[in-house]
């Protein structure tokens, strides 16, 4: 009896503990929150007017749930798409909610907070995305293993690394979560990344379903943004053996590839990229807003699932909104090479990036049938031709026909002064007008793109090193010089003679030369990432 009243003491005293354990667990989790709180014991945070758009959590107003669209300040109608924008504004934070709804039934998402002069009395709040389940499972890429993580079993308390995230809820509802991330504005158009400031996605049980629960730092000066692609069909099977007959990846290896991440960010405003040490406004964490697209150009071109098809839509929209009014898209940031060589300063066209995005557009326009890719791609071309007839070289055969070489660049403030034409350029372009000339039916628009290619006809030879590899450009100053990139302009030959193919023509025997001078040196140097 006496053993026994010792255990029931012993369970007596333990018990009574638990209350203190309890409390101990709430001020071990809400410690940042009463450090906030003691800091600023007395302070009245800056308030805005309407209604907080905060909910509390614990001690502090720090939890912000994304919103729907319910009374759009913007309504745009596409023929694929009704794009919806809503500014919400409370007395503690103003948020953006962007909406896409796709005529497939499939919905994007895009969040842009920015700072907050009420939160900055507390450093940071909690962007939180609810969806209601019992079960369900993530599948990310791991950057740092590099390997796919496929279908964890979401649950409270895991994480999702800072990465795109492909989730199943209950085979019914299939997501893409692109990571949440922090910046703050850079010099001449730049952005710079916040990524310290961000942590992983945490999930939190909470009634019958889970909070997805990013924290975001409330820095002056730093907005967050966060998008998300939603469905009620499956929108990547990464376990798919089958390759893409367009690329020969798997749907692994492709989004290996395609995801969002440590080079390449997709905002609101469009597409960034990682900002050059040649560039103004470098930093380490610096990405710039590129014309080129390319992330959203796999999408469109060799993305072989649901998931590339509407992200391929959405963010080519997005990205060409910044079309400006004369007709292309600058590069803002000044590159030092082009400052030095030819005094053009930042905001400059640069004829292969809009190269690449007019050849997007049109590859939209065909895969969509949505008319204002073939818009913006006619305000693109107008400006190209008026352009190039303007700024070229020009040469002559022995029977007196006339080739082009464009120039590369042009800014307005740097005046007439020629400037080189590289190879890449040039192939880019041609392609660009060979696309649109035949979705247009115009002859004219044909015949330029004839020009451009007698002008590499022409100077054929004078391209080719005595090792075998190519020049990059013609100089104004008549050479030819410059190292060629190691695949690039290989691969754009390789897309032109196909697009000469389709169009119901022979190869073009030039193009053929320069090819095989390329291959034989890339295979000399072990490169094997050139299309075949």
């Amino acid at each position: 009896m006496k053993k026994d009243n010792q255990m029931g003491g012993f369970f007596t005293q333990a018990i009574g503990f638990f209350p203190l354990i309890f409390l101990a667990v709430i001020l071990f989790f809400a410690r940042g929150s009463m450090m906030n709180m003691i800091n600023n014991w007395g302070v009245d945070p800056p308030r805005g007017e309407g209604d907080p758009l905060l909910e509390k959590h614990v001690f502090v107003q720090d939890q912000y749930y994304r919103r729907d669209v319910t009374n759009p300040d913007e309504v745009v109608e596409l023929e694929y798409a009704t794009v919806s924008t809503q500014h919400f504004t409370g007395s503690d934070l103003s948020v953006t909610e962007t909406v896409v709804e796709l005529a497939n039934g499939d919905v994007y998402h895009h969040t842009q907070i920015p700072f907050s002069e009420y939160l900055s009395a507390f450093n940071q709040y909690k962007l939180i995305v609810h969806y209601e389940f019992d079960e369900g499972w993530v599948t990310y890429y791991d950057p740092e293993s590099e390997e796919w993580v496929i279908n964890q079993r979401l649950r409270s308390g895991i994480s999702i690394p800072a990465t795109m995230a492909f989730i199943n809820i209950e085979n019914e509802t299939y997501l893409v979560f692109d990571h949440p991330y922090a910046y703050s504005k850079g010099e001449d158009g730049n952005i710079i990344a916040r990524d310290e400031q961000v942590g992983k996605i945490f999930l939190n049980s909470r009634g019958y379903g889970f909070d997805f629960v990013i924290g975001f730092p409330m820095v002056e000066d730093v907005y967050t943004e966060m998008w998300t692609l939603e469905s009620d069909k499956p929108l990547v099977d990464m376990e798919d053996p089958e390759a893409s007959i367009a690329t020969g990846e798997t749907n692994a290896e492709f989004w290996a590839r395609c995801c969002y991440g440590s080079d390449h960010r997709f905002l609101l405003d469009g597409y960034y990229t990682r900002t050059p040490a040649t560039y103004s406004g470098y930093q380490e964490n610096a990405y710039w807003r590129s014309p080129a697209v390319h992330v959203p150009y796999n999408y469109i071109v060799n993305g072989n699932d649901r998931a590339s098809h509407d992200l391929g839509y959405v963010q080519l929209y997005l990205s060409s909104r910044n079309m400006n009014e004369e007709g292309y898209f600058p590069t803002e940031p000044e590159s030092s090479w082009l400052k030095e060589t030819y005094g053009i300063p930042g905001g400059y066209y640069d004829t292969r990036f809009n190269a690449d995005m007019g050849v997007a557009l049109v590859k939209a326009y065909q895969k969509y049938g949505e008319p204002y890719f073939l818009e913006q791609a006619k305000k693109l071309l107008a400006f190209y031709v008026d352009f190039a007839n303007a700024n070229h070289y020009t040469f002559y055969n022995d029977l007196s026909e006339e080739g082009w070489l464009v120039q590369d660049y042009w800014h307005e403030e740097s005046g007439s002064e020629p400037v080189h034409s590289a190879l890449n350029h040039q192939i880019q372009e041609m392609q660009f007008l060979y696309l649109m000339g035949t979705e247009l039916k115009d002859p004219e628009i044909i015949s330029l793109g004839d020009r451009l290619l007698k002008g590499v006809e022409i100077t054929r030879d004078i391209w080719i090193k005595p090792e075998g590899d190519l020049h990059y450009g013609y100089t104004p100053e008549g050479t030819f010089d410059r190292q060629d990139y190691p695949d690039l302009t290989y691969n754009d030959m390789f897309r032109v003679q196909e697009l000469l193919e389709d169009m119901g023509r022979n190869r073009n025997t030039s193009l053929d030369r320069l090819m095989k001078a390329k291959k034989a040196y890339m295979d000399a140097q072990g490169i094997t990432t050139y299309l075949q």
